[in-house]
């Protein structure tokens, strides 16, 4: 990891740090879900928004792109 991007932590604190946002962000009522670049085809990204409970938006059809 970059010595910049530690700002004088050990990677450690860094996943420690990580780790008590996502707790205070599920303290506070929100889901937290973690990807990997591999999850970013459609397809898996897709399973794994839909298993977060992330709702899908209605394909618009072809006569009214609004819709």
């Amino acid at each position: 990891m970059k010595p910049e991007y530690l700002q004088g932590r050990t990677p450690s604190q860094i996943v420690i740090e990580e780790k008590a946002r996502e707790d205070a962000i599920r303290a506070a009522g929100r889901r937290v879900f973690r990807l990997v670049w591999s999850d970013l085809t459609v397809s898996k990204l897709e399973r794994v928004l839909e298993s977060a409970g992330v709702p899908r938006r209605r394909r618009a059809s072809a006569g009214h792109p609004n819709s």
